[in-house]
């Protein structure tokens, strides 16, 4: 028998989740649960961390996030792609943006906006009236993806209430898939997560009574134990191992892009850094330039990647704004080039192979090599003032 836990909080969820990526990945492992979907609360923050451990652990990360909307039950939704996992981090960029720090407000008509390659499975406690019509608005927008979740909640009627929800999601042809809505990866972490919810409620353990969670399996499962608690819905386990083959994107996919510098002259980033660099040496080296200088400037040059090109260039671009928004009055054009840094050496070759982007000194710091003219000067800057 084989499952995904498709719903998963980690403590990344500030003050919800009780355990970290590693614990529950690691548990994961150990239980024969092929994947983990990583489901936080408008949050993709412990994707990272849940990444790395899946690396280690062997257990399929699957990228997702839970959105908790203003107008329409919550949502798990997972991108399917590259392009998915981009219009995902957009919508939660507008909703953090709206609502300020620590919040998020989105709306069901901004999900509709960026919903392209995302799969969504509708989270309910209780078949409620507007279950149907909330199931019906979501088809019609994700259409074969598309899920109605089935998650066991141990109180009175529990049977009943999941019957009746299956029942919906049949009625209105929407394919149920189930879900553990793990917090912790094992029953002993129960009191630690008793523990953050009283602090996030501002309450204590005495007086928390039943703002506490109702049962205590929130906990990672093996696959027989989650087969036999839905043991009447064997095709909603089986939806867990369809939704994760579904969900190909990988952080893997994922690399440094930087915007790519336009220029009126028509020079590329790299031709333009190179022409700025051999000015500024002259500048620098009015009677001419030493070897040792040339031969360093050449081997960085030689080095420089397009993306760093771009980088170097817009960095460049983004300290002159600055300086000439400081004191427009006392900056002209010819102090707006690059500043030149004093040269140093590995080795008695003359040329240092040590490539960082690292703080040149508590007042400036530098991007490239050792000797690129690229430094952005902050104490030259404040004596603009």
């Amino acid at each position: 028998m084989s499952y995904a836990e498709l719903q998963v909080t980690t403590h990344f969820s500030f003050l919800r989740g009780a355990s970290s990526p590693e614990e529950l990945f690691s548990a994961a492992a150990l239980l024969g649960v092929t994947a983990l979907g990583v489901t936080d609360r408008n949050s993709l923050a412990g994707i990272v961390r849940a990444y790395e451990a899946a690396k280690v652990t062997g257990v399929n990360l699957i990228v997702g996030c839970r959105l908790d909307l203003e107008d329409f039950p919550s949502l798990l939704v997972y991108p399917t792609d590259r392009k998915a996992y981009a219009r995902l981090c957009r919508l939660l960029t507008i909703g953090k943006g709206r609502a300020g720090k620590g919040k998020c407000q989105l709306f069901w008509k901004d999900v509709q906006e960026w919903s392209e390659g995302l799969i969504a499975i509708l989270v309910t406690k209780d078949p409620s009236p507007e279950l149907a019509a909330h199931l019906n608005i979501l088809r019609s927008e994700f259409g074969d993806r598309a899920y109605c979740a089935l998650t066991r909640r141990f109180r009175p009627n529990d049977v009943a209430k999941l019957h009746a929800i299956a029942e919906t999601a049949r009625l209105a042809r929407m394919p149920a898939v189930v879900t553990g809505d793990v917090l912790y990866h094992t029953a002993e972490q129960r009191m630690l997560q008793d523990v953050v919810t009283c602090i996030r409620l501002r309450t204590t353990i005495d007086k928390a009574g039943f703002l506490k969670e109702k049962h205590a399996d929130r906990f990672l499962k093996t696959p027989d134990e989650m087969a036999r608690l839905f043991k009447r819905y064997p095709d909603a386990v089986a939806r867990t191992l369809e939704i994760s083959r579904r969900c190909t994107f990988s952080l893997d996919e994922l690399s440094y892009s930087y915007p790519t510098e336009v220029n009126e002259d028509g020079l590329s980033a790299q031709d333009r850094l190179e022409k700025l660099t051999w000015e500024g040496a002259a500048l620098r080296y009015p009677e001419g330039l030493p070897d040792t200088v040339a031969m360093q400037l050449r081997h960085e040059l030689n080095r420089q990647s397009r993306a760093t090109a771009n980088l170097s260039m817009i960095v460049l671009i983004q300290s002159q704004t600055c300086q000439a928004r400081l004191r427009p009055d006392r900056i002209n054009d010819s102090e707006l080039g690059p500043t030149s840094c004093q040269p140093r050496y590995a080795d008695e070759s003359g040329v240092d192979d040590r490539r960082t982007i690292a703080p040149r000194a508590p007042s400036s710091c530098w991007i490239g090599g050792p000797f690129l003219p690229l430094k952005f000067d902050l104490l030259a800057i404040r004596r603009r003032l």
